[in-house]
């Protein structure tokens, strides 16, 4: 997308809306993508996000046959680890996982470029005011809500491998291209399609990206959708989720799509349920 992500986002309103590398397993439409080693996903997370990786690579030792539909194992961190680590005093558990994403992204943004929603509003405002543009503008990501299946399956994952960086087998949006939010959702309870699916949130999808930074580094690439986060850009209400794209004026975008529209090159990342 070349416009400015505040014009993005009103649009979508407007329409009512182990060292190794391994390759992804390639869905009907899906384009040939590789991911490194689950372990080399984990020592790299535990060096940008200063976590613990010593439980997650004994756990990465016993990993279990790749879900058919998966492309491949990604490491994620723990919710609670970076919140416990990073943001103690806070006790309310949005609040607690919108940090954490902060977190993420503002790890993304140092190792290139790129826009968020909250951003690009705050140098839209400043251009309104005639104000010179800033090389840093210190604005929070509006508060993001998991939705229930999703907080339950990372809830169950975090219990079961007791670590601070998870593994999780996933699929990051190729298999439901052309898919609204709204009815990628409701796929995961036909027990024939998705009945051990949920989506991912921003915080799992910042992570496999700033692990794999040649993901999103051009316009031809899916938009990967965050099915598993609710959000409310410019608090337009919470019938919105957060998306990863690139532009080639801003480099990575962390925008949003109303739930119930559907565009061609959109896709909603999910994960699969331990058996």
């Amino acid at each position: 997308m070349r416009i400015m992500l505040l014009f993005c986002i009103l649009a979508l309103v407007s329409l009512g809306r182990a060292g190794e590398v391994v390759n992804a397993v390639s869905h009907d439409s899906a384009r040939a993508y590789s991911y490194k080693g689950i372990n080399q996903q984990i020592r790299e997370l535990a060096d940008l996000l200063g976590l613990d990786s010593t439980r997650a690579l004994q756990n990465a030792r016993n990993l279990p046959p790749l879900p058919e539909g998966a492309d491949a194992w990604f490491a994620v961190p723990s919710a609670n680890a970076i919140a416990s680590k990073y943001f103690p005093q806070i006790a309310d558990p949005a609040e607690r996982y919108t940090r954490s994403v902060e977190l993420v992204i503002s790890k993304i943004e140092e190792r290139r470029r790129l826009m968020y929603y909250e951003k690009a509003a705050a140098i839209l405002e400043a251009v309104r005011r005639r104000e010179p543009r800033r090389e840093h503008y210190d604005v929070r990501i509006n508060r993001l809500l998991r939705q229930d299946r999703t907080a339950r399956l990372m809830t169950r994952v975090e219990r079961d491998q007791k670590a601070e960086i998870l593994f999780i087998a996933a699929q990051l949006g190729e298999r439901y291209l052309g898919m609204s939010v709204d009815r990628v959702r409701d796929s995961f309870t036909d027990d024939a399609t998705g009945s051990n699916q949920c989506g991912l949130g921003a915080l799992e999808i910042g992570a496999i990206l700033l692990t794999h930074p040649y993901r999103l580094v051009s316009e031809d690439e899916p938009i990967i959708v965050c099915s598993g986060d609710d959000s409310s850009p410019a608090d337009m209400g919470y019938n919105f989720s957060p998306i990863f794209n690139y532009s080639r004026r801003d480099g990575m975008e962390f925008n949003h799509i109303y739930v119930g529209r559907n565009f061609p090159n959109y896709g909603s990342a999910t994960a699969f349920l331990p058996e």
